[in-house]
């Protein structure tokens, strides 16, 4: 029952961030129409997205610890169905009321990008929910906690990846903003619809294996070792992490719209890249984390890798730029 959970568990999480990256793609073309600038569109959406995320893991952590496994799978499909509600009146509240109401009056960029913010954070902050309590669902032992988060996080951002694309290049001009909308909708409705049968299936007790192993396993000698700093300094410096991540995506946005002319493609393309490469590294970390013995080391090193990394890549580019005249006409 367990095997068959954590598979289930990780297709929907797969069409999860499928349909979230549907909306984002969907969402930034409505905002375009608000900013008049793409690279505004680009980054309010962003910002909105991972501050929403960001409020929903922390909620979602603390709620999930409180639930018992059955309760937790159904409040992920509780979030599914909160997030297809949004986008099938997203439409009518960004175009319909917004843009058509509000627009007439001249609220200023200031306000307009506060309110087209705080209206994102709703779905956002469900999609952010749903990773802890799915993890919640699924992961019966302290010690596979890690691998298990890993592997969904892997795949709903290799989801997101593949939504991306494909509705920048097919789904979007295929059935429009309203068809790519009732499409994410329906993947979301269907994430709910699939896990909710599994839930009888899964015993409706507080599990307490996982905070009991915590205080009565003792660290085994040679594994991995402990972290030296508290968790508030470890939070600080992963949150430092993720400002720096997101800051090269806004930074490449803005490095391709001057270089190749920024289209409709650019942002979806771009993204997919992007979190295809995110869901990769998660997914390959989630095999590898068990056997490291000094992950702190691990996760400075990778992070010089980044900085290192982008700062080659960005030079290599810009250096070799008017070699990629082929790039020009793909965009």
């Amino acid at each position: 029952t367990d095997r068959a959970l954590r598979l289930v568990a990780v297709a929907a999480f797969f069409l999860s961030g499928f349909a979230a990256l549907i909306y984002q793609v969907v969402w930034q073309r409505m905002l375009v129409v608000f900013s008049g600038a793409d690279v505004h569109a680009f980054t309010v959406i962003v910002a909105a997205f991972m501050a929403g995320l960001g409020v929903g893991h922390l909620t979602g952590g603390y709620t999930a610890d409180r639930l018992a496994r059955r309760n937790a799978l159904i409040l992920f499909a509780v979030a599914e169905c909160a997030i297809a509600a949004f986008s099938l009146a997203s439409r009518s509240l960004y175009y319909d009321f917004l843009y058509q109401r509000l627009g007439a009056y001249a609220i200023g960029t200031v306000l307009l990008t506060a309110t087209l913010f705080a209206s994102l954070l709703w779905p956002t902050f469900f999609m952010g929910m749903s990773l802890p309590l799915l993890a919640r669902a699924v992961t019966t032992r302290l010690e596979g906690a890690a691998a298990t988060v890993g592997e969904l996080y892997a795949f709903n951002t290799l989801g997101a990846a593949a939504g991306a694309l494909l509705a920048t290049w097919w789904i979007l001009p295929a059935v429009g903003l309203d068809g790519s909308l009732r499409i994410g909708a329906l993947l979301n409705l269907l994430c709910a619809l699939t896990v909710v049968p599994l839930s009888a299936r899964v015993a409706n007790t507080l599990d307490r294996t996982l905070p009991g192993e915590q205080a009565s396993t003792p660290p085994a000698t040679g594994g991995p070792q402990r972290p030296t700093l508290p968790f508030a300094g470890w939070a600080a410096i992963y949150a430092l992490s993720g400002l720096m991540a997101l800051s090269l995506e806004i930074v490449w946005f803005r490095l391709l719209g001057v270089m190749m002319k920024s289209t409709a493609f650019t942002f979806g393309t771009l993204l997919a890249i992007y979190l295809t490469g995110i869901g990769g590294g998660a997914w390959l970390g989630s095999f590898g984390v068990r056997h490291l013995r000094r992950p702190a080391l691990t996760f400075f090193l990778l992070q010089a890798g980044v900085g290192l990394s982008a700062g080659l890549l960005l030079a290599l580019v810009i250096g070799r730029v008017d070699d990629f005249a082929w790039l020009r006409q793909y965009f």
